[in-house]
């Protein structure tokens, strides 16, 4: 009888051949050309060889490496801080058998009626730039907080009383301008703000001030700092499944009066600034000739695992209570963008390699720049935004696909690769888009089964 070889099971993962040697090369992608690594079992926070964002970093390096995505923040005592609490972390998964977690399972997308194009867009910064320096002295932060851990050299500030309101006009109007159209010719607005508070809504008094039409629609929509592209998603699906014909999406933010100095902790809200953004999106009709970016395909979810990392809601005594957990949310923001981003190429056979911009959230620049490390992509390829004007919000990635527009806007002989969109609310909520530029049918995408649950779920 012939013996039949076991078969070996692919979802089984195993551990490298020498654990060491696979945390002392994450260790040195962050350490000074030169430096002696840490003892083995020194703190390595404690004992000054890195600080908060570069441990993020080197603990995504070591899981990243061996496809174990978010098991040290499953381990009872928290991802590891020492040579040796890394190397037994590795044990630990390989004696458990963590699965590999796979790219989800490809979607084909429905056949819409009507193609989308992106005809107009437009930004808007607050007026006045305060240096870090500044922004630590006013919330009584230590020298360099925000500028050497996080990045962050000046944040934008509305100046003389501008409100959401006042950006999100200039925005738009910029907007409609390169469009080559006028606001009466608006069927749709959809705007996005994670600061404005009240009624009637900011979307209404958009319309107002804008002077629309009285039958065109308005809606606010959600998602903090992915709501820009849950707009996106919700103006592209109603110009393809309704008469309307154009929609003018809308995000504005203004931080100074929601985190105040002094109410609301100023690692956290010294980190944002104030701006807005706009798109134009036109219907044309299927297979339309001209050189445009058309929304494509939409990816959205929602990891509940990562829930209690923030939170930020009114104490009941006219102040705000926030609870975050800084080092956890960046490992899990840098996990899930780059989860995020490889489910867009998946699912819109576009390669990532390919794009001409990355429009993504950027909570501050040394998160972004761990980002384009650890997806293997060009950070020259990400309009930065944070570094200058801070983190805008529901407009930061806003503002950074306005600047990828600007730069890579489609000319008569020339077609610009695609644009990622990828963004992350609290909790975490998750969006992401990819826009195509040029005319014909989109690239097949590529499908296949999944070992691992997704992290979210396709929207068409």
């Amino acid at each position: 009888m012939k013996k039949h070889k076991r078969k070996r099971n692919p979802l089984r993962w195993r551990p490298p051949l020498d654990a060491r040697a696979a945390v002392e090369e994450c260790l040195r992608t962050m350490l000074p050309p030169g430096a002696a690594l840490p003892e083995e079992g020194a703190d390595w926070i404690r004992s000054g060889a890195l600080d908060s964002m570069a441990h993020a970093e080197v603990v995504v390096c070591i899981e990243k490496r061996h496809r174990l995505r978010g098991f040290f923040d499953r381990l009872p005592g928290g991802p590891p801080r020492s040579t040796k609490a890394a190397i037994e972390g590795l044990k630990a998964a390989a004696s458990g058998r963590t699965p590999r977690p796979g790219p989800p399972q490809g979607v084909t997308p429905n056949e819409p009626r009507t193609q989308v194009c992106l005809a107009g867009w437009g930004h808007r910064v607050g007026a006045e730039l305060v240096p870090a320096a500044c922004v630590e002295k006013e919330h009584g932060l230590p020298p360099d907080t925000i500028l050497r851990r996080a990045g962050i050299e000046s944040v934008a500030r509305a100046k003389g009383g501008e409100t959401e309101l006042d950006l999100a006009v200039k925005a738009a109007e910029s907007a409609l301008a390169r469009a080559g159209t006028a606001a009466p010719e608006v069927d749709l607005i959809v705007v996005t703000s994670e600061t404005f508070l009240g009624l009637p809504s900011l979307g209404f008094a958009l319309h107002r001030r804008l002077q629309l039409r009285e039958d065109c629609g308005v809606l606010d929509v959600g998602g903090a700092c992915a709501g820009l592209v849950n707009a996106l998603f919700v103006g592209s699906s109603v110009l393809r499944s309704s008469t309307a014909r154009l929609a003018l999406v809308v995000t504005a933010d203004v931080h100074g009066q929601a985190l105040r100095a002094g109410q609301v902790d100023g690692r956290f809200a010294g980190l944002f600034g104030d701006g807005a953004s706009a798109f134009v999106l036109r219907s044309v009709p299927q297979g339309s000739n001209g050189a445009h970016f058309s929304p494509g395909e939409f990816v959205m979810g929602c990891t509940a695992a990562s829930s209690r990392l923030i939170s930020l809601a009114p104490d009941g005594h006219g102040g705000v209570h926030l609870d975050f957990d800084g080092g956890a949310l960046g490992r899990a923001a840098v996990r899930q963008l780059d989860v995020l981003l490889h489910q867009l190429e998946s699912r819109s056979g576009c390669r990532l390699e390919s794009a001409s911009s990355f429009a993504t959230h950027q909570p501050n620049p040394r998160l972004l720049e761990m980002l384009a490390r650890q997806s293997g992509l060009s950070i020259e390829r990400f309009p930065v935004v944070c570094r200058n004007f801070g983190n805008l919000g529901s407009s930061t990635a806003g503002v950074a696909l306005s600047l990828a527009l600007e730069q890579h806007s489609p000319r008569a002989n020339e077609k610009p690769g695609p644009i990622f969109i990828a963004a992350l609310g609290p909790g975490l909520v998750l969006a992401g888009c990819v826009l195509q530029c040029g005319q014909g049918p989109s690239p097949k995408p590529r499908v296949g089964r999944t070992a691992g649950k997704p992290s979210g779920k396709s929207a068409r």
